[in-house]
């Protein structure tokens, strides 16, 4: 999934749901410059089943996390 890929499925979700996949709380499309708390609630592409075990870029196998919630 190339960036411009990655920055339109966030834009597509966040239209859709804008609260993060684990835990509810709403998310940031872009963080304001040196707001670390901003960086911390961006969205994030998180996939259900990770890549490192065969999991795909499919839109089935990704939701939105916070950067925090995405680890």
């Amino acid at each position: 999934m190339t960036r411009t890929e990655r920055m339109q499925y966030r834009e597509r979700q966040m239209a859709i749901n804008a609260g993060c996949h684990w835990c509810g709380r709403g998310m940031v499309l872009k963080p304001e410059p040196g707001n670390a708390q901003q960086a911390e609630e961006m969205a994030t592409i998180e996939h259900l089943i990770p890549r490192s075990q065969d999991g795909s870029d499919d839109p089935g196998n990704l939701a939105l996390a916070h950067k925090r919630c995405n680890r």
